[in-house]
């Protein structure tokens, strides 16, 4: 009996499991040359060509990219300040201006002074800042060694602030800010900055103490429209009396309430209109867009 026990627990004993032989190391391709301190000449001249190549290819982009855009005429009542800031003798074309007085983001902004261009160019990014560096030494805004790097800070003039916009496919886009207290003269009339300006607008100039003005340019395949207007506005007085007084002057004008958003007024011409009471001010949202 004590034979049969001791046979039956060295049964249950499972068998020890012989280890995993280790997997050899894979071999490396002798013909993959990895480390560029490696490279023979041949391979050095091979990957130069290429990349030539590539920056000849996205160059040919960015210039049929940079045909194929329009440009924006700054209107008459936009300060002349930003005109200097770019380079004469980069190629370029302005596609965006905006002038921001009294108001920032939407809201009323008492003192606030904001001018926008928006240049685009067929230079690559580099050709672009090396450019602009060079030519902001060249008018005080940075010293004779000073790198470029944004914003820049003048006690005499302000600050200057930039934004580059690239694509390999594209033309680069260069949009640059500028910001000082605001000068305190008259705001322009509307129709200085618009051009085409609706009746209503007209009627509630006096009433503007601070307005956004933007106007875009792009050109899109099968885009619908080419151009896009904002202009924002804060009027002073009661808002209550304000809003009855503009909804009796947009319907005067052949404007219709949307049928999606009863905030919004639909008017001749692709515009738009609508108002909103910030805080205790009323701020009125005028839109047009086209296609040129």
């Amino acid at each position: 009996m004590r034979a049969l026990a001791v046979l039956l627990m060295l049964g249950c004993v499972q068998p020890e499991t012989p280890p995993t032989p280790a997997k050899p190391a894979p071999v490396k391709d002798a013909t993959v040359v990895r480390d560029a301190r490696q490279w023979t000449e041949a391979q050095r001249t091979e990957i130069g060509r290429r990349r030539k190549r590539l920056v000849d290819l996205q160059a040919g982009m960015r210039r049929r990219h940079y045909g194929t855009q329009g440009h924006v005429e700054p209107p008459a009542g936009m300060p002349t300040d930003l005109r200097g800031v770019w380079p004469p003798d980069v190629e370029s074309r302005v596609v965006s201006v905006g002038l921001h007085r009294g108001m920032g983001l939407s809201k009323p902004a008492p003192g606030r002074f904001r001018l926008m261009t928006r240049w685009l160019t067929p230079l690559s990014e580099a050709e672009t800042r090396a450019a602009l560096q060079r030519h902001l030494r060249e008018i005080g805004w940075l010293g004779p060694k000073e790198a470029l790097s944004f914003p820049l800070a003048n006690p005499a003039k302000g600050r200057l602030a930039a934004r580059f916009i690239t694509h390999p496919e594209r033309a680069t886009a260069v949009e640059i800010e500028f910001e000082r207290p605001d000068p305190g003269s008259p705001l322009p009339a509307p129709e200085a900055l618009l051009g085409e300006t609706p009746a209503w607008l007209k009627a509630v100039a006096p009433d503007i103490v601070g307005f956004e003005f933007d106007w875009h340019h792009g050109v899109v395949p099968r885009g619908k429209f080419t151009d896009v207007v904002r202009f924002a506005l804060t009027l002073k007085g009661d808002p209550s009396v304000l809003t009855e007084s503009l909804r009796r002057r947009l319907d005067e004008g052949g404007y219709l309430v949307d049928a999606k958003n009863e905030k919004i007024y639909r008017g001749p011409g692709r515009t738009t209109c609508r108002a909103v009471v910030v805080g205790e001010a009323l701020v009125v949202h005028h839109q047009r867009h086209w296609k040129r």
